[in-house]
């Protein structure tokens, strides 16, 4: 059976839509090159061209963080489960204008 890797919603367009890809290699790393094979450019989206995972992006194996293992070099077994997580940020704070209250 294969790693079954959840796609976040920003990262769809890459994928035709599909939020959900089934990939068969035995590491992080081996899933990320059969998926930049498949959908040319979402590697880059999830490392740095150093190699090394975008600050903003999680690695989840199961419901493991892949830094606190072996990173990209963790083993993924059959009906495993990657979750590529980025973090979401940005936007203007609310403007909302303070009434008095009176007394």
């Amino acid at each position: 059976m294969p790693v079954n890797i959840y796609v976040p919603t920003p990262f769809r367009p890459l994928t035709g839509g599909l939020g959900e890809i089934q990939a068969q290699p035995n590491t992080v790393a081996g899933i990320l090159e059969e998926l930049e094979s498949r959908f040319p450019g979402i590697k880059a989206k999830i490392l740095e061209p150093s190699g090394k995972i975008r600050h903003h992006i999680i690695l989840f194996l199961n419901e493991e963080d892949i830094r606190y293992r072996e990173g990209l070099d963790t083993p993924v077994n059959e009906d495993d489960t990657l979750t590529i997580l980025p973090s979401i940020a940005g936007g203007r704070g609310c403007q909302v204008p303070v009434q008095p209250v009176s007394q």
